[in-house]
């Protein structure tokens, strides 16, 4: 239900939505933080923000990495 939330009130559910400094996709990540932390931690091969299951996983990965810290 957390990650959901996070959908609605960032993209409205929409997986195409581009965030006014570039962020893209259901979790608005941008670009820089999805390739640094594929980079760091191979979460997925190709990088397409726009796809939803890639964007949720890195999205995820992101919020884990950030209630570890």
């Amino acid at each position: 239900l957390f990650v959901l939330s996070i959908i609605r009130q960032e993209s409205r559910m929409n997986p195409v939505a581009i965030g006014s400094v570039g962020e893209i996709g259901l979790m608005q990540i941008r670009p820089s933080t999805a390739k640094w932390l594929n980079e760091k931690h191979q979460i997925v091969g190709k990088i397409d923000l726009r796809n939803p299951i890639i964007n949720i996983k890195i999205g995820t990965f992101f919020l884990s990495t950030l209630r570890k810290s």
